[in-house]
């Protein structure tokens, strides 16, 4: 929705939109390829998820997979150069 505002001290007209249910959403322009596009399609008629829907839900659900495998790897022990390169050392490698 869009509202009009009269500024009297500045004698202009300005125009603001009223927050809707997207408001902090940002547009985004993304290339599907033709198969995914379709699926899309199908899953919006069957489920009624808009497109923007599905992008946000797949998103969401990667993001989270990768959060949980970056944790995973947090919680291994740090090797170090000289810890790595110890058994080189002893053989003569390095």
């Amino acid at each position: 929705m869009v509202l009009w505002y009269y500024n009297t001290i500045m004698q202009t007209k300005t125009r603001r939109r009223t927050p809707g249910p997207k408001a902090g959403r940002h547009a985004t322009v993304v290339r599907l390829d033709p198969d995914v596009r379709q699926g899309t399609r199908l899953r919006k008629a069957l489920t009624g998820a808009s497109l923007s829907d599905q992008v946000n839900e797949a998103l969401r659900e990667r993001l989270k997979a990768d959060r949980e495998l970056l944790r995973k790897r947090m919680a291994e022990p740090m090797m170090t150069f000289d810890t790595e390169s110890s058994g080189h050392k002893r053989r003569g490698r390095l």
